[in-house]
């Protein structure tokens, strides 16, 4: 796997509210959220880069494996397609691996699964796993052909990534390793969606 064909972008949100404090440096089984979201992409790219709120940028800057950037000014606040349209914008590549930092069950056997298709066909403006009928948007592949439409959704006030997906020629992978790992795909965004993660990670592998 060419590592340089692959940039990885890390969506790490804002204050967390609902869960009552930054997701991303939750611990879970001995790493931090954003930690096992390192390791996910790490095998597979050179540069990985944070979209930070201002808030915690100093505090992800103490990791040197990465990178840290916040959205651009001009759409600070626009939700995730800001963030992947600043990390495009800051770095150039070929493909950008996208990656919330709330999914820590997110592993590099499903990045894989992912690359794998990008590095084969390039006719796919993005790759996207679609798992039990549910489209995951945020754990995503995406081209660098894909910047023109995000930057006219966001001139447009259009912030959804479900609707860029309908302006892209999209791989949807519904592989069976997915299907069978789908609880990999949870996001957490309360305690109790953290209670629910434990006692499945428990129960799973106790």
């Amino acid at each position: 796997m060419n590592k340089t064909t692959f940039v990885a972008g890390l969506l790490a949100g804002g204050e967390s509210r609902r869960f009552g404090k930054p997701k991303a440096f939750v611990e879970f089984e001995g790493k931090t959220f954003y930690d096992r979201a390192v390791e996910a992409v790490f095998p597979y790219v050179t540069t990985i880069i944070i979209v930070s709120h201002p808030t915690l940028r100093e505090r992800f800057c103490a990791n040197e494996t990465v990178e840290v950037i916040e959205d651009r000014n001009d759409i600070k606040g626009k939700g995730p397609l800001a963030g992947i349209a600043s990390v495009m914008d800051a770095y150039s590549s070929k493909w950008y691996i996208i990656l919330p930092c709330d999914m820590p069950l997110i592993d590099s056997q499903i990045i894989n699964i992912l690359t794998s298709i990008a590095k084969t066909d390039n006719q796919y403006d993005a790759i996207v796993p679609k798992v039990d009928g549910k489209i995951q948007p945020l754990v995503g592949i995406y081209h660098q052909r894909c910047k023109d439409y995000i930057e006219k959704m966001l001139r447009n006030n259009i912030h959804k990534v479900s609707d860029l997906l309908d302006e892209l020629h999209v791989c949807y992978v519904e592989k069976e390793d997915l299907s069978k790992r789908s609880e990999r795909f949870n996001n957490i965004n309360t305690i109790e969606d953290y209670r629910k993660l434990q006692s499945l990670w428990r129960n799973t592998n106790g």
